[in-house]
């Protein structure tokens, strides 16, 4: 692996990597990414010899870039934090691939007077952050949104693709060693499918946890302004809102689900069953005053709760090139038998240690 270290301006200083002979030598590398932030982040310690400590705080800068190319993916973060060990020679970095324009920069509020597609709001607030729109899936919907509080412009974003139930992702384009396009993509949902790994050979043995500490039926939701000042002035709820998917629901203040009602009731011995009786209601609370994205959220939240809650955590051997974040993989036991299928949830990529190879799993259809 070969890091590209670029100052302010994307002007390449110098190169480290993990061959011993470099100047500057990279260990304990880790990419990570989320598929609700949509952010990937990048830490890794850059070893120098004493005589290159100078060099090495330079190439370090918090706000400078480092580059890598990985496969065919050209991958770009600024680096947010470094933390030093003079002792031994060495310095932390914590990189981002969204850079400050977009996780720094403040939002304030604002309402659409119309529908607009999703690239309208998305370009309205990353506007002069040197952002575009790559790909787009969903450009055919329109929605007419709100925001009364303040949020970073990587917030307002992913708000943004919640309430149009979509996904975001950043990308680069680099030529030679200069970034000429950076991306902002929004899909109706990240990955590739038919993706299989293999237990023994893949994977190894897979961590299960299932509980019920935290399940509920129905949420008592309720939203806020940013400002402490504002919050209860501001304090306001789901009632009057409408909204039903068909399964969850909005009746009065609470926000529930038909088939979770119908599994985890009290009383789902009885016949008769009607209205909200024998809910598990429980709180939720988000810092909106948008009716709308209250909702959305709380819809995400509750899909989470409504069920026995189970948790797979598949560590690699080693990560297949094609494997990425939101990918639909076939997890098969040695004699090729089906064992589960699963969404990628959250990716951990190392080049310099494989027992870091985490996917975190969700989604999951046992068979």
């Amino acid at each position: 692996m070969i890091l590209y270290f670029a100052d302010k301006t994307f002007t390449v200083r110098e190169t480290a990597g993990t061959n011993i002979r470099k100047e500057y030598i990279v260990k304990n590398d880790l990419k990570e990414q989320d598929i609700d932030t949509g952010i990937a982040t990048f830490t890794f310690d850059l070893y120098y010899d004493f005589d290159k400590r100078q060099g090495a705080e330079d190439l370090t800068e918090p706000g400078n870039f480092v580059f890598r190319q990985r496969g065919e993916e050209a991958e770009c973060y600024v680096i947010i934090d470094t933390e030093e060990d003079t002792g031994k020679g060495y310095i932390n970095v914590y990189a981002e691939d969204a850079d400050l324009d977009l996780v720094n920069e403040i939002n304030v509020e604002y309402s659409a007077e119309s529908a607009m597609p999703i690239a309208s709001y998305i370009e309205y607030f990353a506007t002069d952050t040197g952002w575009e729109i790559g790909v787009n899936e969903i450009s055919n919907l329109s929605r007419k949104l709100s925001w009364d509080g303040e949020q970073t412009t990587a917030a307002r974003i992913r708000s943004v693709a919640t309430q149009f139930g979509a996904e975001i992702g950043y990308s680069f384009v680099i030529d030679g060693l200069s970034v000429v396009h950076k991306y902002i993509n929004i899909y109706k949902q990240r990955g590739n499918t038919n993706i299989e790994l293999r237990v023994g050979r893949d994977v190894k043995p897979i961590t299960i946890k299932r509980s019920v500490a935290n399940l509920v039926t129905a949420l008592r939701v309720k939203g806020g302004a940013s400002s402490e000042e504002d919050s209860e002035s501001k304090a306001i709820t789901l009632s009057g809102y409408n909204y039903d998917d068909g399964d969850i629901y909005v009746s009065g203040e609470l926000l529930v689900s038909r088939s979770a009602l119908r599994k985890w009731s009290r009383y789902n011995r009885e016949t008769g069953l009607s209205g909200n009786v024998g809910h598990i209601v429980g709180r939720y609370s988000y810092d909106t005053t948008s009716q709308s994205e209250l909702c959305a959220h709380a819809v995400t939240k509750l899909k989470s709760l409504y069920d026995m809650e189970t948790t797979y955590e598949a560590e690699l051997y080693t990560i297949p090139d094609e494997l990425g974040i939101g990918d639909t993989v076939s997890i098969t036991e040695p004699d090729g038998s089906l064992y589960l299928t699963a969404r990628v949830l959250k990716l951990s990529v190392s080049e310099t240690n494989d027992s870091k190879n985490v996917a975190k799993l969700g989604d999951i259809s046992d068979d």
